[in-house]
């Protein structure tokens, strides 16, 4: 249980997830003493940090749990966030191509496994990364240690961008086009592929190719 906000503490909990492409996390919250439930269209158990810090605050001005919970299950993710999309070749797409850092792909990386105990467990794992921009000095170490996340993780890593090269991904494309039209040659029915860089890097350009 930890304390999220001033007078209200909320404990959460993942149990488990629905098997469909809709793909819901079912997280259980406790707020001084009161349960609930949430459906979750939001995707990784880091998501529960965030519903959990809303639930402290809205008690904090008089919502109930029931108004709450209702409203936070109509929370969907936003484009490069988190969407879930069918692709190409009836693909499964991870669209979180709207930024990234070191901590986040981290997290997308495990999310991406979870997927595939949810969905298809035997889909093929592809984690497609960009670049992580102004990471300074740390930069090199950073994207090493990515790296060696997503060949642990996935079947395929495919690096996209000057700085993941060094690493040596399974594939490497100097710009976004590039990886977009290996995919679009070599994607494979119910293959779930992770789509995710810093902004700057354009990755969203590979989810509109493949979707």
């Amino acid at each position: 249980e930890e304390k999220l906000a001033a007078g209200s503490t909320c404990s959460m909990g993942c149990q488990g997830c629905q098997e469909s492409l809709s793909t819901k996390t079912i997280f259980n919250f406790s707020l001084k003493g009161r349960k609930t439930q949430i459906a979750s269209g939001l995707i990784g158990r880091q998501t529960g940090y965030s519903l959990a810090a809303a639930l402290a605050v809205g008690d904090l001005y008089g919502f109930t749990l029931g108004q709450m919970s209702k409203k936070l299950e109509n929370l969907q993710p936003l484009p490069g966030r988190g969407q879930i999309l069918r692709g190409w070749n009836h693909s499964i797409i991870v669209d979180e191509a709207y930024n990234a850092s070191p901590l986040s792909m981290e997290m997308a990386l495990e999310n991406l496994v979870g997927l595939k105990k949810r969905l298809f467990k035997k889909s093929r794992l592809l984690a497609v990364l960009g670049d992580m921009e102004e990471l300074g000095t740390v930069s090199a170490k950073a994207h090493q240690e990515v790296a060696k996340s997503a060949k642990a993780a996935a079947d395929i890593f495919i690096g996209v961008g000057p700085k993941f090269k060094p690493s040596k991904p399974d594939k490497w494309f100097g710009d976004p086009n590039g990886a977009a039209n290996f995919l679009l040659s070599n994607i494979r029915q119910n293959d779930i592929i992770l789509i995710k860089g810093s902004h700057a890097i354009g990755m969203d350009e590979v989810v509109r190719k493949l979707t």
